[in-house]
């Protein structure tokens, strides 16, 4: 009788383990990235840790396997010892009582953590770090043997290595965005899909043709300038040399009119920037990160025949993706 008791209470420890692995594995996938690296950069150890164990999941899913896998095993073979000593010779009442205990084990060992890591994952995760960080430690060496022999296996089947691409393609991103946005307003479902149609817009569909823009060949005047900013509204204007008919530079305003020595009657081509040239058949992200690499404000997009059709600015490429912003 006092076996069967003590192999009761020893299986309580492996209870708590089989409680605390199933509580962070539910939690783990509840919780608040933001809130927890928040609370990590006010200090907070337990943040750290959770943090930690989030940016490294392969160890820390290793550890709820294994962990998970040993307590479970523990707690019910001890469990099922000590009804066999408490009711010996009586099988009926051994596979009752079992079958009860059982029950009851997977209530409170499964059911319960998930449940309450279910519903306040942050708190819990929080609380659960540092007894998880010392079960993590002593099943470090079983892990480590684990982590090489699926690496070895997975190179010895010709298997390929996780390299975190979950989706094979955008549409079928685009299918389980759409699916599950219910609680996305329109404005953000639109933006997400405009950026994931980055990779098929071409410059040509966001650039405004130069014949509907205001320009200023290269001899004109700085009282011309300032009187095309200040009718236009425009700070950047694209400049043309009068012979050849192409556009030399661009005309950056801030140049002009906070010019120490501003002469209103000289010509603007002192002033002139070089401009950036890119074709009409650009997508719009490749283009987006040539230009901000560069630090070019706009660009003269090239059309048919290597000749200049349009201006494309950077504004108008994030107006694109993210629409009309009104702050």
């Amino acid at each position: 009788m006092e076996e069967g008791v003590s192999m009761l209470v020893l299986a309580l420890p492996f209870l708590a383990l089989w409680f605390l692995f199933a509580g962070m594995e539910t939690g783990v996938f509840n919780l608040s990235r933001w809130r927890i690296r928040q609370q990590m950069r006010e200090g907070r150890r337990r943040a750290k840790l959770l943090n930690d164990y989030l940016d490294r999941p392969e160890r820390f899913f290793w550890t709820i396997l294994v962990g998970n896998t040993l307590a479970t095993f523990l707690c019910v073979a001890l469990v099922a010892n000590g009804i066999r000593h408490l009711v010996p010779n009586q099988p009926l009442q051994f596979w009752a009582a079992f079958g009860a205990a059982v029950y009851l084990l997977h209530m409170f060992g499964d059911l319960l953590p998930k449940m309450l890591f279910r519903q306040f994952p942050n708190r819990l995760s929080m609380l659960a770090a540092v007894p998880f960080r010392s079960v993590h430690l002593l099943l470090s060496p079983a892990i480590l043997l684990i982590e090489k022999f699926t690496t070895f296996m997975l190179r010895w089947t010709g298997g390929k290595v996780f390299t975190g691409q979950i989706f094979r393609s955008r549409d079928e991103l685009r299918e389980v965005m759409q699916e599950s946005a219910e609680g996305l307003s329109t404005e953000e479902r639109t933006m997400i899909n405009r950026v994931l149609d980055l990779q098929t817009i071409t410059l040509r569909q966001v650039a405004s043709p130069l014949s509907m823009l205001p320009t200023l060949k290269r001899n004109s005047t700085v009282a011309e300038a300032l009187a095309m900013h200040t009718e236009r509204q425009i700070d950047i204007i694209p400049v043309w040399d009068e012979g050849a008919r192409k556009v030399v530079g661009v005309l950056d305003m801030d140049d002009v009119v906070f010019s120490d020595l501003l002469d209103r009657a000289a010509p603007i081509r002192e002033f002139v920037r070089p401009a950036m040239f890119l074709s009409q058949e650009m997508k719009i992200e490749a283009a987006l990160r040539r230009m901000q690499r560069s630090g070019a404000p706009l660009a003269v997009v090239m059309g048919l025949q290597n000749r200049e059709w349009g201006l494309v600015r950077v504004n108008d490429i994030l107006r694109h993706i993210f629409g009309q912003v009104t702050l």
